[in-house]
């Protein structure tokens, strides 16, 4: 099978004219977004190494992954990828689950991003039929002038985050996932919906 994927995807490049090739290159394949790559040459060219940063991530998204599968978390990225994508030109999957949005209006476009994703209808289906719905995704950010200083800033809210959930009745998506699934019934699929999709 990985075999054969190899062969898909050599076949589906070998097909593509050279600017796609260029704008492959440029773009994350899980979030649907500009990748680390396009990020640091935006950067430099585009900001000229100057810019306002918004950088955030999922709560518990390594978790998802390494409990649930991949599968479940680049459904995840998707979703945070298109999220990001009606709301800002300059937002960038950089890895994992860290994603970016350049320029002077990347704070006001990162909270659009958390409120849509607050605002999202995830549905799982176990293998015994039943299904279960969770409101929302969580996200956390950091807004800096530089990568760093957003990073520092990420820290922070994660930790407001993390000691709210604490004392409130709100689960993140990795808890939730954990709550409903069990060994004889494990989630078989998860469906994500932001606000305004049918």
């Amino acid at each position: 099978p990985e075999r054969r994927k190899d062969s898909e995807t050599r076949k589906r490049v070998a097909d593509m004219t050279p600017e796609e090739r260029a704008a492959a290159l440029l773009t994350s394949q899980k979030a649907g977004l500009k990748n680390e790559r396009a990020y640091l040459e935006d950067l430099e060219h585009v900001h000229g190494g100057q810019a306002t940063h918004a950088l955030f991530d999922v709560d518990n998204f390594k978790d998802i992954n390494d409990t649930f599968g991949h599968d479940f978390g680049d459904k995840v990225l998707r979703k945070i990828g298109e999220a990001i994508a009606s709301v800002s030109r300059n937002g960038y999957h950089l890895h994992g689950d860290e994603f970016i949005i350049l320029g002077p209006e990347a704070a006001a476009e990162a909270a659009k991003v958390r409120d849509i994703l607050a605002g999202a209808t995830v549905t799982f289906r176990n293998a015994d039929g039943e299904t279960h719905v969770k409101d929302g995704i969580g996200i956390s950010f950091g807004i800096g002038d530089d990568k760093q200083s957003a990073d520092a800033a990420l820290q922070r809210d994660k930790a407001d985050r993390k000691a709210e959930a604490s004392g409130m009745s709100g689960e993140s998506l990795y808890d939730f996932m954990k709550r409903i699934s069990a060994p004889d019934n494990p989630i078989v699929s998860m469906e994500i919906k932001l606000p305004g999709e049918k």
